[in-house]
């Protein structure tokens, strides 16, 4: 197998500038992280770091010389237009992509889930997008459906009072005079204050009581006889 630091030597960049190859292999394998580089034009790896290697079971020369057709073939089906999308995207969005959520393959078949964030790495001379340089941490998805599950569970379980407390006197208020049908801005005439600080505090309501939008917010205030 290649070396890495081969492939990487003379192309990675730092902000401090330019570094040895092998030392930009030795800090990147050592991160508990997938970390690549990525052709964009041609949808092929460039580098990966050893743990992306070892977390896929595939060899550094076998995903280097993936064809974009096999890379593609490590997403799961649901997720390759997501994809597919971020990379057309990308044009739109100088500071690349923020966090997604991946589901990919091992070598032995076994999906894992990830989420990846990317950046532009390098430009063609057109100004046009080049390189990606993508970064990825594995995530326990049903743990983390678990959390979700039982945070939503124990939210439930918190009495009206409880959670009541949770508002300010004047959110209170605005809730008693969002549960009677005011607008945000008769609100905003009512207590003397601007539209935009009325909406702040109709957002700021929903999110304490642990609600999704408005309406919900709406129906909380009518079954706790707030109208």
């Amino acid at each position: 197998m290649k070396d890495s630091s081969e492939n990487l030597e003379g192309f990675f960049y730092l902000p401090l500038g330019k570094i040895n190859g092998n030392l930009a292999n030795t800090i990147l394998d050592k991160l508990e992280a997938f970390v690549c580089i990525v052709d964009i034009r041609l949808l092929k790896l460039i580098w990966t770091n050893k743990y992306m290697s070892k977390k896929l079971g595939f060899s550094f020369d076998e995903l280097t010389s993936m064809t974009s057709d096999e890379i593609l073939s490590l997403f799961h089906p649901d997720f390759q237009e997501n994809l597919a999308e971020s990379i057309r995207h990308l044009n739109g969005k100088p500071d690349g992509n923020g966090p997604s959520v991946f589901k990919i393959r091992t070598k032995d078949n076994h999906w894992i889930w990830i989420m990846a964030t990317s950046s532009i790495y390098e430009n063609n001379p057109d100004g046009s997008y080049h390189y990606l340089l993508a970064s990825a941490s594995e995530i326990d998805i049903q743990g983390l459906n678990l959390h979700l599950l039982r945070l939503a569970e124990k939210t439930a379980l918190i009495p009206h009072e409880e959670l009541y407390k949770l508002i300010s006197v004047r959110e209170r208020k605005i809730l008693q005079l969002i549960a009677n049908g005011n607008t945000d801005k008769e609100i905003a005439e009512v207590l003397n204050i601007s539209i935009h600080t009325a909406k702040t505090h109709r957002k700021k309501i929903i999110h304490k009581l642990g609600l999704k939008n408005s309406r919900t917010l709406i129906k909380y205030a009518f079954q706790n006889g707030l109208d």
